[in-house]
């Protein structure tokens, strides 16, 4: 965090506003929330030419003063600008920018010398490396020496898999967002949720579901806006804690395999599968292949057995 709010401070005296610099780290893939936290912590009003004041007297009197100045600058006679650039290179050795050279790197294609360049410029903590680098994106991201604040995200650009990495910072940080950026979403936010069940999944509805799951806790799916995933939500609690009762919620298919699940007799699951049958095509092959998706034997015997009568 320390790099970005450094990168910011440095910007804001540069003149740039504070929105400008978010929209720029935004667009190299900074998570907004790290941004504003940095920008949080690096307060505008310490950087007054944000600001337009009133000059006092005395800046009035030096801007007069350096017109003056620029006007004998102008006028200044033939061979005085030599005199002051012999001067200058007398007294001052003026720095260049150094063309840095990577021989570790050379002789690969560009995007891998400049994945190169960056775990090179990791390995010796030098961001001077990062000028050698094509791509402006990666440029940036290695300056910023991105391997010290975003592990995660420095894997990524060195396309290597992050999803451990992920994995552990949205369970340190308490955060769903990492999960999304994972390939495993349900078992990273499932493992939040079993380290910390009072997790705010912050109106997340798939969240909500598994908060609701490991919970067995309704509640949860009352507050779900998606119906088919509210839906969902209630016939898992309805299975995991055995309550038909639940099932009287639901308005779509999942009434009647919560119902059928849940029936222990076996009349009531034949009376079940007729109605629901009956509402589907006339297909008997589709039909069949409902049944094979049952979870003993036995339902699909019954399932079968319905068909045919």
């Amino acid at each position: 965090m320390s790099k970005i709010t450094d990168y910011i401070e440095k910007e804001l005296k540069k003149g740039f506003s504070a929105e400008k610099i978010k929209e720029t780290l935004i667009k190299y893939k900074y998570p907004e929330k790290e941004v504003d936290e940095a920008i949080s912590q690096v307060k505008e009003h310490e950087f007054p030419q944000h600001k337009w004041k009133k000059p006092l007297f005395w800046e009035m009197v030096a801007g007069i003063a350096g017109l003056i100045v620029l006007l004998f600058l102008l006028l200044a006679p033939d061979g005085f600008w030599g005199t002051v650039d012999n001067e200058i290179n007398n007294g001052i050795e003026l720095k260049e920018d150094v063309d840095i050279t990577v021989p570790e790197c050379d002789g690969l294609a560009i995007e891998e010398r400049d994945i190169c360049i960056l775990q090179l410029a990791k390995e010796k903590n030098d961001s001077d490396f990062c000028s050698a680098i094509i791509n402006t994106d990666l440029k940036l991201d290695c300056s910023l020496k991105i391997w010290q604040f975003n592990e995660c995200m420095y894997l990524e650009l060195i396309n290597i898999d992050n999803n451990e990495c992920l994995l552990k910072e949205a369970v340190q940080s308490k955060n769903i967002d990492y999960c999304y950026k994972t390939n495993k979403v349900d078992s990273c936010i499932l493992t939040i949720l079993q380290v910390n069940p009072e997790i705010n999944c912050r109106n997340d509805d798939y969240c909500l579901m598994l908060a609701a799951n490991v919970s067995k806790n309704v509640g949860y799916c009352s507050t779900i806006n998606d119906i088919r995933i509210k839906e969902k939500c209630i016939y898992n609690i309805a299975l995991l804690t055995k309550n038909i009762g639940y099932c009287l919620e639901l308005k779509t298919e999942y009434s009647f395999y919560c119902n059928f699940f849940l029936s222990e007799d076996v009349n009531g699951k034949k009376a079940l599968l007729k109605d629901y049958i009956s509402k589907l095509s006339s297909k008997e092959n589709k039909k069949i292949d409902m049944c094979e998706t049952f979870y003993n034997e036995q339902d699909i015997k019954i399932c079968i057995d319905a068909i045919k009568e």
